[in-house]
């Protein structure tokens, strides 16, 4: 393989490295802000500031986990108890 064709296959080996991630990144947002929203119906008001910086802050398995909570009845400090 010529030095050209290297250097096109690597940019499109890091374009695509690039993507993936963003995409991942997105969809882990998407995430938050549909629990977030799933809280907010659910909880009104009583969803506080400090909830709210959790969620940002959580990793995709404590939101699977506290979205399992919420789905079996559990009140906010049911499931955000660590």
């Amino acid at each position: 393989m010529t030095t050209g064709k290297q250097l096109i296959e690597e940019g499109r080996k890091q374009g695509l490295q690039e993507g993936i991630a963003q995409g991942i990144a997105q969809a882990r947002q998407r995430f938050r802000a549909k629990v977030l929203r799933a809280l907010r119906q659910r909880f009104g008001d009583a969803v506080q500031p400090y909830i709210e910086q959790r969620v940002a802050a959580a990793s995709n398995e404590q939101l699977e986990i506290w979205l399992s909570r919420l789905v079996m009845g559990a009140t906010l400090e049911e499931a955000f108890a660590d």
